[in-house]
């Protein structure tokens, strides 16, 4: 959801963040002060809670989608070599945990779809449609928008694989189609070429920008109809699903603290601790930490 994340696990977590945010400063220099506003840290649980409320697509605009978990799970297969270190284990866990939360919870019933929502969106009949990248999210809108009998014109920086049913046209090549076009969907980075071109057409055209990539510093003062991320209205929830969701949050929180109780040593009970109607044997250090472990949480 336009964002960059990076997860680390290490003995020293509060240091090891320390010493990136350092070099961030240096790396960005005067740019640092507006930039830090927009980054944040989570350790521990609150970072497994956090990743498993991604997978489960709690934390996206389109709540319950699920392009995030195959995103997550290719990460997992390009960067993690090794089935023994921690990081691979606790990864799994979320997405273990997360298959069988998004079934429990009925999620995964009739889920949200992105590329359903971005081209319902194009509201005009046989319009000429531009969409500019070719990931796994591209490729299914330009389908749909075939299949509802659109025409549509391809675009990307990677042009070295073709499919066999359509060209793809690389993205600086695209002022010479712009004239042509109704819509303009942008679905990955512009070259700076292809930028100056669609913000001096748009200026001077009513063409429609719908844009999921974040330009709209850029697009929604110049385009006469800029539809941003924000901007992105899907179709109001039903009870059955508001239901859903908050089964899922409870699920999520449950599952963290089962991890992360896993990987705690359990210290022998302090006596017995009281609480609502329950009698546990937990020892004080325990209920302390439930007590964090909750307020951390509270939002939810």
């Amino acid at each position: 959801c336009r964002r960059w994340e990076c997860y680390v696990q290490n003995c020293n977590a509060r240091q090891l963040l320390a010493d990136v945010l350092l070099r961030l400063e240096m790396f960005l220099g005067s740019s640092w002060n507006h930039l830090k506003t927009s980054m944040y840290s989570k350790q521990n649980y609150s970072a497994y809670y956090h990743l498993l409320n991604i997978y489960l697509g709690l934390d996206s605009p389109l709540i319950g989608e699920t392009e995030i978990t195959n995103q997550i799970r290719l990460a997992v297969q390009k960067w993690l070599s090794s089935i023994e270190s921690e990081l691979y284990k606790t990864l799994t866990s979320v997405m273990t945990a997360g298959q069988k939360i998004r079934h429990i919870s009925g999620l995964n019933t009739s889920p949200p779809r992105w590329h359903i929502e971005i081209a319902s969106l194009v509201n005009e009949k046989s319009a000429n449609v531009m969409v500019i990248g070719n990931g796994r999210l591209s490729r299914l809108i330009i389908d749909l928008l075939h299949n509802r009998g659109h025409k549509v014109i391809n675009f990307s920086r990677h042009i070295e694989d073709q499919p066999s049913d359509y060209k793809i046209y690389h993205t600086d090549a695209i002022n010479e189609f712009l004239d042509k076009a109704d819509v303009l969907i942008v679905c990955s980075e512009l070259t700076p070429l292809a930028k100056a071109s669609i913000k001096n057409y748009a200026q001077k055209s009513k063409i429609s920008v719908i844009d999921i990539e974040g330009y709209e510093n850029i697009f929604a003062n110049t385009a006469a109809n800029y539809i941003g991320l924000k901007d992105m209205h899907p179709t109001a929830l039903t009870a059955e699903q508001v239901k859903n969701i908050a089964q899922a949050r409870l699920n999520a929180i449950e599952q963290t603290l089962i991890w992360h109780s896993s990987r705690k040593v359990i210290e022998p009970p302090a006596g017995i601790i009281k609480i609502g109607a329950r009698k546990s044997l937990l020892s004080k250090a325990q209920v302390s930490e439930i007590k964090h472990f909750l307020r951390v949480l509270a939002a939810d």
